[in-house]
């Protein structure tokens, strides 16, 4: 008998096409508008009407060859190539504390990205799974957005973006 590995697992026999029309629905009922890709699998779906609207656009992707549900909420605002080492640092703070999915800076180009995923391998990609990716990179926006923006534009440090930050969330708290 075959000894069993992390990588081995049974696939679903639910097939990519009935993810994606589950992802599409979940999206619709958030009201995210989504548009399919094309050749892609999957949709870009425009958070900007979003309330409150949010200056950032999305891609939700089904990779079913890896079992994986991917969202991305990608900043509008691009960070220059004065202002990415300062984005850096500011997204590698914002990280740290993040249980759920991450900010990216891609160092090439500048763009700044929210990233979650589910992992379904062994299980059915489900709609709660799906709202859960979507919500947690919404809120990461919400928490990051303003302050990474801010330093991607050279109006505030890292260090100071932090300490906003930090005011934000303490006066969330009370």
């Amino acid at each position: 008998m075959k000894k069993k590995t992390v990588t081995t697992y049974e696939r679903p026999t639910t097939d990519e096409r009935t993810y994606l029309a589950l992802v599409r629905s979940v999206l619709t009922k958030a009201r995210l508008q989504p548009k399919s890709l094309g050749d892609a699998p999957g949709f870009r779906v425009d958070v900007a009407k979003s309330n409150p609207p949010l200056p950032v656009f999305g891609l939700a992707y089904v990779l079913d060859d890896y079992r994986l549900f991917v969202f991305h909420l990608e900043l509008k605002t691009r960070a220059s190539k004065k202002t990415r080492e300062h984005v850096q640092e500011l997204i590698t703070r914002c990280n740290w504390g993040l249980n759920v999915g991450n900010l990216e800076l891609d160092l090439k180009t500048g763009r700044i990205r929210v990233k979650a995923y589910v992992d379904y391998r062994g299980t059915k990609l489900t709609g709660v799974y799906v709202r859960n990716a979507v919500l947690s990179s919404i809120e990461i926006v919400e928490a990051f957005g303003p302050s990474v923006i801010a330093v991607a534009k050279g109006k505030l440090t890292p260090k100071q973006a932090m300490a906003e930050i930090d005011k934000v969330q303490a006066a969330s708290d009370e």
